[in-house]
């Protein structure tokens, strides 16, 4: 795995100054022993809990570029997403490292792009092979269960307690790569959408055995999650409902593709294949 092409690096080791434009890159750094070079992060940085302790620099979409010079960043690290930012930051003459966390392939490689940048690549490779291992595990474990048809939702309309339509991750992105790796098979299966809004009606259609709801701000909601899932539960023809197999996770780590991808596929088959009691 090599750094990218387009990024010139002093020695390894040297960058002692770190702003990271995104919380998978936050954990990233962290996970690989980097945590007491970062000295910015975003307003949606939470994890560990050491970040709270960092500067903030704004949003993912909108950070501020006066509080990210300020910090005097010797390395400021982003998604191929901060293209733009990439652009400005670069004109200022600070040093960026745009990173792919997109998919499972992306995040594992991206432990070796920002090691051998920040010098720590045997580290870094430690920190991969255990993750892999950890994946493995997961997949020995389910490899000779037959797979469970579900749906993950990522945002839902509730009218007076009623769920009228949820935004479900479609068949091709990073979360319906995790539910396969679980053990799981995505009831969506033909949006060209990544996250489609699918109708109450369509939920039942779908007939999903597990209903897996992501809330990674339960406080933001609200309702209460157990208003949300009485919602899921009263779906007329939903066969989760009928068996009780209806999930809420109000953790954030399932929504970021980052360094705890292994926890998220793990929790995720706990729930599409629990053990027998």
């Amino acid at each position: 795995m090599a750094v990218p092409a387009d990024l010139t690096l002093p020695a390894p080791g040297s960058f002692s100054r770190i702003v990271s434009l995104a919380p998978s890159l936050t954990e990233t750094l962290f996970a690989l022993g980097l945590g007491n070079q970062v000295v910015g992060v975003t307003d949606f940085c939470s994890f560990p809990p050491e970040v709270k302790t960092k500067t903030r620099i704004g949003g993912f979409i909108d950070p501020n570029i006066e509080l990210i010079l300020g910090l005097r960043p010797d390395l400021v690290v982003m998604l191929p997403d901060h293209r733009e930012m990439r652009t400005r930051l670069e004109g200022m003459g600070l040093r960026c490292l745009a990173v792919p966390q997109y998919t499972v392939h992306d995040i594992l490689a991206s432990l070796i792009i920002v090691g051998t940048a920040c010098g720590v690549r045997d580290h870094a490779r430690d920190v991969r092979r255990a993750i892999a291992h950890d994946l493995h595990l997961v997949r020995q474990r389910i490899k000779d269960r037959p797979p469970v048809r579900a749906v993950l939702s990522v945002g839902r309309d509730l009218t007076g307690g009623r769920l009228d339509q949820a935004c479900l991750a479609g068949p091709k992105g990073y979360l319906s790569d995790l539910l396969a790796r679980a053990g799981g098979t995505n009831a969506v299966t033909e949006s060209v959408l990544t996250y489609p809004s699918v109708s109450r009606e369509g939920l039942a259609a779908l007939a999903p055995e597990v209903v897996i709801d992501l809330i990674p701000d339960p406080d933001r909601q609200g309702k209460s999650l157990e208003t949300i899932r009485r919602a899921w539960q009263e779906v007329p023809g939903l066969p989760a409902a009928r068996t009780g197999r209806i999930h809420i996770l109000d953790t954030d780590f399932a929504a970021i593709p980052g360094p705890r991808v292994a926890e998220v596929v793990r929790t995720f088959a706990r729930l599409l294949h629990p053990e027998p009691e």
